[in-house]
């Protein structure tokens, strides 16, 4: 034997070397991906918490996205539920100007009425990725169609012969049973507006957010819009006098248009209704609600995503210090060796 040395001491120096590479080697890795562990076993004392942790985070980020989405499709909603009544407002106020046989007929009172249908009836039919929005869950076929004809082929009014409207027949006002018949005969989605609904928290009930194109604020709009608009008898033969407009359903299409905005009671309808004005403010408490919830769970992600960071991320001052440390001692390690290499009996003698 040439070294001053036992076999203990050499096994025991290099055991201590090869740790200490083994540490600026993890810690190495750590630095470089800013983890403190590639596996589980690396933070085996946090495992649990840790995945109960991601768990939590990636349920509130699907309640998030559900949200997001419903709150698109709101969105939409509310432009067009504004968009139809400031619509259904210019023409309250253009007939209210224009009530007089002759100034509705100096301002074609039925083509207006005609215009402003036409434009409930493409907002009725707005559609996103998922769908007709105002078709319930009946999401899949356009679910209005207002038009002439399609309302002449059901009560009260009946069918329309060639060149224009019928005649006015029955006379005005309309009950509500030939409303809802109005309503039947234009709309073909779902009835329910609760078969939308979203989840937005764990044991929270879902939260209904349809809105259907069937609603009272919509059949009365649309009637009332359909009673001006055959208000002209004779249209398109030659109108040359005002006896041509239909004082009386004039009258009462305006009283049906009015009902629609607000949903008050009036001379012939009695009864309060849904009107545009709350369908539009049922949708913003709706968008509301979802908002809070949204703020919730944004920030309780937030809070999971933090937590996280503490259990996987390494302190980068921290591991830098201990590389340093361990390199230093690994040189030291290394150089004793080398030292003890050196020392042979011949050396002591």
């Amino acid at each position: 034997m040439t070294r001053v040395s036992t076999l203990a001491q050499s096994t025991l120096l290099t055991s201590y070397t090869m740790g200490t590479q083994s540490r600026i080697a993890d810690t190495q890795v750590q630095l470089a991906t800013g983890q403190k562990s590639q596996r589980y076993s690396g933070i085996s004392q946090d495992v649990s918490r840790l995945l109960n942790l991601e768990s939590q985070r990636d349920g509130a980020k699907t309640y998030v996205s559900s949200i997001t989405t419903v709150q698109t499709r709101l969105k939409l909603m509310i432009q067009g539920l504004e968009s139809v009544e400031d619509a259904a407002n210019e023409m309250k106020s253009l007939m209210t100007s224009t009530i007089n046989t002759q100034a509705a007929y100096d301002g074609q009172i039925w083509d207006q009425a005609d215009n402003v249908l036409k434009h409930v009836q493409d907002v009725l039919n707005t559609q996103d990725d998922s769908g007709y929005l105002f078709a319930g869950a009946h999401r899949d076929a356009a679910p209005v169609d207002a038009s002439f004809a399609t309302i002449n082929a059901a009560p009260p009014f009946p069918a329309a012969p060639a060149g224009g409207p019928p005649p006015l027949t029955p006379a005005p006002p309309l009950t509500q049973t030939q409303i809802d018949q109005i309503a039947d005969a234009y709309y073909s989605g779902s009835t329910t507006s609760s078969n939308l609904s979203v989840r937005i928290s764990d044991n929270v009930a879902p939260v209904s957010y349809g809105v259907t194109a069937d609603q009272d604020g919509f059949k009365f709009l649309i009637a009332g819009l359909h009673l001006v608009r055959q208000a002209n008898t004779k249209f398109p033969a030659d109108p040359t006098s005002p006896a041509d407009i239909d004082q009386a359903y004039l009258q009462a299409g305006l009283e049906l248009i009015s009902k629609s905005i607000d949903g008050g009671a009036t001379a012939n309808y009695p009864a309060t209704a849904q009107g545009l004005r709350q369908i539009a403010g049922q949708a913003a408490s709706t968008y509301a609600v979802l908002d809070t919830t949204l703020e919730r769970h944004t920030q309780f992600i937030g809070y999971t995503e933090t937590a996280i960071g503490n259990i996987e991320q390494v302190d980068t001052a921290e591991a830098a210090v201990k590389l340093n440390s361990d390199q230093l001692a690994l040189q030291a390690s290394l150089s004793t060796l080398a030292r003890l290499k050196d020392i042979t009996l011949l050396n002591y003698l």
